[in-house]
């Protein structure tokens, strides 16, 4: 079932990725952190509507909804609540801290 799942969501990404471009070079470099909320908003409106449309597609949701097992992870899979924080805040994608003026 692993595999099936895996190439499931490969599939949802490669359809995604077409209008995940679009809407990053129609917004290139966000000026304010209201238009960068805009294009995350559109972006996850996206990727929802296309999972939607497969999970429809595949009748992953006929007869019922498909039963998914979780399993917790071990404490070294996981970052420090502090780290995840940073990465949040300053983390790839934003632009680099500036460092407080000495003057």
């Amino acid at each position: 079932m692993g595999p099936v799942l895996l190439g499931l969501a490969w599939a949802i990404l490669a359809k995604s990725a077409p209008w995940i471009r679009r809407l990053w070079r129609a917004s290139l470099a966000p000026r304010t952190p209201q238009e960068l909320g805009a294009v995350a908003d559109q972006v996850a409106a996206a990727v929802e509507e296309q999972w939607r449309a497969e999970v429809a597609h595949r009748s992953l949701n006929d007869p019922h909804p498909l039963p998914v097992r979780w399993d917790g992870v071990t404490t070294d899979l996981v970052q420090d609540w502090g780290t995840v924080v940073e990465l949040a805040r300053h983390g790839a994608g934003w632009p680099p801290a500036r460092e407080p003026s000495t003057s």
